[in-house]
């Protein structure tokens, strides 16, 4: 059984800000929608992390921002 964490990884001027953790996918991807409509970061990344597997990180989605908005 795979256990997953959820990061929702927001960068401002080349510089990690701030990292929130989620239980699933749904709440990550709620949250990083907030953030992408609210807030200016550059880059706004959500990551799953397998448990049971510390080696394994996958980039489920990102939000990069162009031309002043995303």
């Amino acid at each position: 059984m795979n256990l997953n964490i959820y990061s929702v990884v927001k960068v401002l001027n080349g510089q990690v800000d701030e990292i929130s953790c989620f239980d699933n996918e749904g709440a990550a991807l709620q949250y990083a929608e907030q953030i992408v409509s609210k807030e200016p970061y550059d880059i706004v990344s959500i990551l799953r992390t397998i448990l049971n597997n510390p080696n394994v990180q996958l980039t489920v989605r990102e939000f990069r921002k162009a031309c002043g908005s995303f």
